[in-house]
């Protein structure tokens, strides 16, 4: 996992994007398997390969008790891709999810990043209205894209 200097502070939520958080991948899956709608598409051993390479930043929603959220990302030259994006159930509705996707697409124009990607699921409204409120545009569809459940999957794109 690479390292930023960049930490935010907003309210009693801090947003990271260093790695001496101390999470890992069992925490992140553990997050993301709670917190989904539907179980987590990623293993621990997905989010262990992904975190060792020299491409893939994670940044974290902390308070008081640990990591309440993450956004990952993929970064490669100008362009990024979201992989991953989940705030803790008991802390959704509350603007966190706003504020750490706006501190990583602070982060991602100080990387001099020029394009975001991602893709989430269709019946993923409150993700599409996030997405949608900062920014982001619908490219396309991928046709069953998902699996447990079978879905398709919207392409969205920010241009920085």
């Amino acid at each position: 996992m690479n390292q930023s200097s960049d930490n935010q502070q907003l309210g009693k939520v801090r947003f990271s994007f260093e790695s001496e958080e101390g999470v890992g991948p069992a925490e992140l899956f553990s997050l993301a398997d709670e917190s989904y709608l539907t179980s987590s598409p990623w293993s621990i051993g997905g989010f262990a390969e992904d975190m060792k390479s020299e491409h893939a930043y994670y940044g974290l929603a902390m308070n008081d008790t640990g990591c309440i959220g993450y956004m990952g990302y993929h970064l490669l030259f100008d362009e990024a891709e979201i992989t991953n994006f989940v705030i803790k159930k008991n802390f959704q509705q509350q603007g966190i999810a706003t504020r750490l996707l706006q501190a990583g697409l602070n982060e991602l124009k100080k990387k001099e990043c020029k394009k975001i990607f991602l893709e989430v699921r269709e019946s993923n409204q409150p993700a599409i209205r996030l997405y949608e409120n900062n920014g982001f545009v619908r490219l396309g569809i991928r046709k069953n894209y998902y699996h447990e459940p079978e879905e398709n999957a919207i392409i969205m794109q920010l241009t920085l």
